[in-house]
């Protein structure tokens, strides 16, 4: 297989073109603007994590996830942005082929405005929201394992006891 696209990669391509976006003869007649294009990829993109989430965890050929793509589009959707990064939060940590997470390729991106500022801020919250839970489940799991050892201590101690009287008694 040459190229290994999902529906949810091909449509997060598309997030964010807008206008670009190419009409049918239908779509022509109708004047649809980019807003209504946008939102109806919004809403297909909605629709395509409902029946399959994991969708949103699956890299392409390029190790690219679907949030990849979409912050590699013209105008990255911040309501998609929020789809993607609610289905899969490890995709704002997650690298492509090429060593790159979402904020590197944002990063990379020549593009200036309101829209990257409000992307670059959702996807640095995602990160630290992300190292925060990593760190909480630390330290619970030292926690956890501290408490094991303990317990396991406690235990040997108590079967050394045991053997002891039962020796002294034979």
């Amino acid at each position: 297989v040459l190229w290994r696209h999902l529906p949810l990669h091909l449509v997060c391509m598309q997030s964010g073109a807008g206008g670009n976006a190419p009409q049918s003869e239908e779509q022509g007649n109708a004047k649809e603007g980019p807003e209504v294009i946008n939102r109806r990829i919004e809403e297909l993109i909605d629709a395509l994590l409902d029946s399959y989430p994991e969708g949103a965890a699956s890299p392409d050929d390029q190790g690219m996830l679907p949030l990849h793509l979409v912050v590699n589009s013209q105008k990255p959707s911040e309501k998609v942005v929020h789809s993607l990064l609610l289905t899969n939060p490890a995709a704002v940590d997650t690298k492509d082929k090429y060593g790159r997470n979402p904020l590197d390729i944002l990063r990379e991106k020549q593009s200036s405005g309101v829209n990257r500022e409000s992307i670059l801020r959702i996807l640095n919250r995602a990160k630290l929201a992300n190292e925060r839970i990593a760190s909480i489940l630390r330290e619970e799991t030292t926690s956890v394992v501290a408490g094991l050892k303990q317990t396991s201590e406690n235990e040997r101690m108590a079967s050394q006891r045991i053997i002891i009287r039962l020796e002294e008694e034979l």
